[in-house]
């Protein structure tokens, strides 16, 4: 409904055997944007053949690296995704995780099912130190909704020059190749970089081994950008205090994965994202820019660089 006028829809579907109809496929041969909201790329690439005329491919997500494959890349379509369309929500969740540490809410849950009076002290998350791994829009927010509870912000990213030290956020820029530095300075860590082959296991055993006992990793960016594994022992060993994951190397998680049991790990099912409104705000935010795709202007989304996966 939010299309212009002289836009149409010329087919929807979402498997295999929907785009094999011979309507399918007279329908692709006219199609100049594909807008793809759940599937992955081996539905993609096997209509690609039939979509000689595409010329923009969008995607309801922010994470494309489920997404692209090498006819993709070598292409001259361009990509957008709706980065910063669920920034706040996962913001929240990154505050979450920080809380629910520092109040030691399992505690106050477990003395509540005894039926226990016994106070304790709390602490405070205000002076202590969020570090980001990958500081893009979700970072940003993130680090903005934690500055605002006096939370001291030390930024990571690959392309530093892209911080301006005077944004308001970060007390503290880092490279993406001081990721040691930040776990030795950090209370809490938030992973929210993209997944790319330099940003995979990038959080590995001897990044965690200089994380400080009381540190707690929150993961909203993927799963494997962060060696499980490696994080599982961590947490085992108690060489940091815990784990708030909304993403897995395996999804959904495998019913054998240690982290179902472990008191010390807070988890969600990838759905930190998933608002009321989250689907229909991300298609709401790609229709109103076919108006401009259809006057030759350049539209006001994320180009996603396809060769380096965000």
């Amino acid at each position: 409904s939010h299309l212009p006028v002289g836009a149409k829809v010329v087919f929807i579907g979402n498997t295999e055997e929907s785009f094999e109809t011979k309507e399918a496929k007279e329908a692709l041969t006219s199609a100049t944007i594909l807008l793809f909201c759940k599937c992955d790329r081996n539905l993609i690439e096997k209509i690609w053949p039939l979509m000689p005329s595409l010329e923009w491919m969008h995607s309801c997500s922010t994470g494309v690296d489920h997404l692209l494959f090498p006819k993709l890349i070598e292409s001259d379509v361009f990509l957008t995704n709706s980065r910063g369309t669920f920034s706040d929500s996962l913001a929240e969740y990154v505050a979450l995780g920080c809380l629910y540490f520092s109040k030691d809410v399992d505690r106050w849950k477990r003395q509540q099912k005894d039926k226990i009076w016994e106070k304790y002290v709390v602490e405070e998350i205000r002076g202590k130190t969020l570090g980001i791994i990958g500081f893009g829009h979700i970072g940003q927010s993130a680090g903005k909704l934690a500055k605002s509870l006096g939370m001291r912000i030390i930024g990571l990213k690959r392309r530093v020059y892209d911080i301006s030290p005077n944004d308001g956020i970060c007390d503290e820029i880092l490279s993406s190749s001081q990721v040691g530095e930040l776990m030795e300075k950090s209370d809490y860590v938030c992973v929210a970089a993209a997944l790319t082959p330099s940003t995979r296991g990038m959080v590995g055993m001897d990044e965690l081994a200089k994380a400080r006992p009381h540190t707690v990793i929150i993961n909203v960016g993927r799963g494997p950008i962060i060696d499980e594994e490696a994080l599982i022992k961590a947490l085992k060993e108690g060489k940091i205090r815990g784990a708030c994951l909304d993403v897995f190397e395996t999804e959904p998680l495998p019913k054998t994965s240690p982290l179902w049991e472990m008191e010390n790990v807070l988890m969600s099912p990838h759905n930190a994202d998933m608002t009321a409104t989250f689907l229909h705000d991300s298609v709401r935010l790609f229709a109103l820019e076919v108006n401009l795709f259809r006057d030759g202007t350049k539209v006001n989304l994320h180009y996603v660089d396809k060769v380096s996966g965000y």
